[in-house]
């Protein structure tokens, strides 16, 4: 198959597969590819919120100290992003080339079916990308690859893995709680579920997560390193965030004050791995790493006049989160956001947490089947309002303009600082726009 088969191979799969929540399947078509797992140093990576943006710390740290990186990331806005290497000493990851994931594509292709013929169900095309990812990584020669979970931990597709060098835990709030339970605790017992035997584990869990964290640990025989307590924090600037950890000045070059959390768990992840092995790593490229570390889409700032921040807050956890960063980098401003969300997912909760930061909504409908409608969004922010009583926005204050397209020529037309947010899935359309607007400046 060509790129373009093979990419429409995976989309029929999509279409017509539905999750297993089993490893049976990716565990025969790893065997089928020679468990490109066991030939492979991997950092597993579970967790609600921060996967992406302490995986890419880690990243950062780990190229920055003279080692080749692969990593395995979900959902990304274009296709090729989801398997993506780091050389030594580089500050920007590149992508699997179309021509490398086609050939990978075809060649699983001949697995699944054959594995339809033994009495197996065909993988999942999250499945089929997994065993991608390892295999490429295998093709690179990374030495570290990093692996995210795509939902929860303990029956999600990358836990078909037996022996990982170390499981990063990242913040665990509710979310899926269809799938992982409705409780924080239930969801926390399938997100440690990645946790093996003889596993490094670094996490900085909530008190009252921590009991269960260790009895997890202890009972699978893994080492466990908590995540210690941020010192000082002094935002200089959008560009300048400094903070302290283990009495060591770190600095971000972008904002959030959440990406202190991940760094710090970046950090302390990379003096483990120090500990273990990774001798390259040392405090310079520790700092270099955080430093030069961009993730995409995480209090972004994609226009600088207007002001309009890219954020992908999707759950209630997120939003607080959001919150907060507005308050300390732009302290007593209002601004407009322009919102969409998955219908699956407790966007109620997030629009009451804007709410008080919010003059003004435009609404839009996020892609895919799972995409709540712009108008019921729009009813929805009215109705939370008037509930809460918390802001005195107007009928005219909420707007259903369905497209990002709309909503961002609206925005750029009449200056109003933005926030976009609500749904990761909105992020590719916000690029798109922002890149076309680019080149009719030029």
């Amino acid at each position: 198959m060509n790129y373009e088969e093979a990419r429409n191979y995976i989309a029929h799969i999509q279409g017509n597969l539905g999750s297993d929540y089993s490893l049976k399947e990716v565990t025969r078509l790893a065997e089928y590819m020679d468990r490109p797992d066991k030939k492979l140093q991997i950092v597993h990576i579970a967790g609600t919120n921060g996967k992406g943006s302490a995986g890419n710390y880690l990243a950062g740290i780990l190229a920055a100290s003279g080692y080749r990186v692969g990593r395995y990331v979900s959902p990304t806005t274009h296709y090729l992003e989801r398997v993506q290497k780091w050389e030594p000493y580089t500050e920007q990851s590149v992508t699997i080339s179309a021509q490398e994931a086609a050939k990978l594509l075809t060649k699983l292709r001949v697995f699944c079916e054959q594995m339809v013929k033994e009495g197996y169900h065909h993988p999942t095309a999250f499945e089929i990308e997994t065993i991608l990812a390892m295999q490429q990584g295998v093709d690179w020669n990374v030495d570290v690859m990093l692996v995210e979970c795509g939902l929860g931990g303990r029956m999600d597709a990358t836990n078909f893995i037996t022996d990982p060098l170390l499981c990063m835990i990242t913040s665990i709030s509710r979310d899926h709680m269809a799938v992982l339970g409705e409780t924080v605790t239930e969801i926390a017992e399938e997100k440690y579920g990645i946790i093996k035997k003889g596993a490094q584990v670094v996490s900085a869990p909530p008190k009252e997560l921590q009991p269960l964290l260790e009895r997890v640990c202890r009972e699978t025989g893994a080492h466990l390193h908590l995540v210690q307590s941020v010192g000082q924090v002094q935002i200089h600037s959008c560009e300048e965030t400094q903070f302290y950890y283990r009495d060591r000045s770190y600095v971000l070059s972008t904002p959030g004050l959440y990406q202190i959390d991940n760094a710090a768990l970046a950090l302390e992840t990379a003096q483990c791995m120090q500990s273990i092995g990774f001798a390259k790593i040392n405090e310079e490229s520790m700092k270099w790493g955080i430093y030069s570390s961009r993730w995409p889409g995480r209090m972004e700032v994609i226009c600088k006049k207007p002001i309009i921040l890219l954020d992908g807050a999707h759950n209630e956890d997120a939003a607080k989160r959001l919150v907060q960063s507005l308050e300390a980098y732009y302290p007593g401003q209002k601004w407009q956001f322009i919102m969409g969300v998955f219908a699956d997912k407790e966007y109620q909760k997030m629009i009451h947490i804007l709410l008080p930061y919010a003059k003004r909504f435009l609404t839009v409908t996020a892609p895919g089947p799972r995409g709540l409608d712009s108008g019921k969004l729009a009813k929805s922010i009215w109705q939370t309002a008037q509930k809460f009583g918390e802001n005195r926005l107007s009928l005219e204050d909420i707007q259903d303009v369905r497209t990002m397209s709309d909503a961002l020529y609206q925005t750029l037309q009449i200056g109003e600082n933005t926030i976009i947010c609500g749904s990761l899935s909105i992020q590719g359309a916000v690029q798109r726009f922002m890149s076309e607007a680019g080149e009719m400046e030029e």
